[in-house]
């Protein structure tokens, strides 16, 4: 990690502190072994989404996208996104119970920032395991039958 890659210069050619790069550092050596702290961490990056303008939605979509990335680098997806009882009943994960902190707070919205997008990713990039367990906790069943089916042709 070069100390330049934390470093950028604003509009006023100041320099700043990249935030979003910095709190990603530092919590790669602990994600897969503490992922309650490292969603605690990546959720500071949305501290400053009530910035005007571009601002705030940059630091919104970082935080969800680092979110997004931890979802599937990390496969806790039961603990992080919620499951589904036999009954039918929603279990929220841990981002989920965020919500309020990242500006997700109706559920179809983490829903679709959060899972339905991790779960895009995953069925891009082959892991189709990943992608019908998301599409599954994110409710789309039609979406998991077509990709199982995909699969078992």
């Amino acid at each position: 990690m070069a100390t330049s890659d934390l470093r950028s210069l604003n509009s006023r050619d100041l320099v700043q502190i990249n935030f979003g790069r910095m709190l990603g550092f530092y919590t790669k050596d602990f994600r897969a072994a503490d992922v309650v702290s490292a969603v605690d961490y990546l959720t500071l990056v949305c501290l400053n989404m009530d910035l005007p303008g571009e601002a705030g939605r940059r630091n919104a979509n970082l935080c969800w996208e680092a979110l997004r990335e931890l979802v599937l680098e990390t496969r806790e997806f039961s603990k992080l996104i919620g499951d589904i009882r036999p009954d039918g009943q929603r279990i929220r994960g841990i981002i989920e119970e965020r919500g309020s902190l990242i500006g997700l707070t109706e559920e179809n919205d983490f829903i679709n920032t959060v899972t339905i997008q991790a779960a895009s990713f995953a069925e891009e990039n082959g892991r189709t395991t990943d992608a019908v367990l998301l599409y599954h906790l994110a409710g789309e069943y039609d979406t998991v039958v077509a990709i199982v089916s995909r699969a078992l042709s």
